[in-house]
């Protein structure tokens, strides 16, 4: 079930989130890692989504742009302050390094 819509006017992100992260949610948009908390609580949250269609925009960010996260309890707002790009192949190194050492 879609729970929340990702914004960014600036580079034309517009994409529906969705709990978890299964083929068939990546199809529809971006997926929230089951792992992770919901947003508005203050910790990370881990989004998933094709970076050829759905999260293609991102490529367009810059350090200092905001994302909205317009959920069905609220809205939250987003700055980037880093711009990393992973492999899908260094997932396993990321998640090691950011996730597990809180």
């Amino acid at each position: 079930n879609q729970y929340g819509q990702l914004i960014c006017e600036k580079v034309g992100l517009d994409v529906p989130v969705y709990w978890d992260d299964t083929y068939e949610i990546l199809r529809k948009g971006a997926g929230q890692y089951p792992g992770t908390t919901m947003p508005g609580y203050g910790q990370m949250i881990l989004l998933s989504a094709h970076n050829v269609s759905h999260f293609r925009p991102l490529r367009d960010m810059e350090v200092g742009d905001i994302i909205t996260f317009d959920t069905s309890y609220g809205e939250y707002e987003y700055e980037i302050t880093e711009i990393q790009v992973y492999n899908e192949l260094d997932l396993e190194k990321w998640v090691l390094d950011h996730i597990l050492d809180e």
